[in-house]
């Protein structure tokens, strides 16, 4: 592997462009504000996560 396609420690390829994530999330505001359902769920996603599932069996 080589060192430009290694990813650190935190997942971020070294040597990418740093604001290639901000503009990704720019655009992912962008078209959540136009009323795109699509990115307005992505967005809640992202922000609120996953509900965590509820076991509703007991385990005695």
């Amino acid at each position: 592997m080589t060192s430009s396609s290694a990813t650190t420690r935190s997942g971020w390829r070294s040597g990418a462009d740093p604001w290639a994530l901000r503009r990704v999330a720019d655009q992912l505001l962008d078209k959540a504000e136009q009323g795109d359902v699509a990115y307005i769920h992505e967005l809640i996603e992202r922000l609120d996560g996953t509900p965590a599932r509820v076991n509703d069996r007991l385990v005695v």
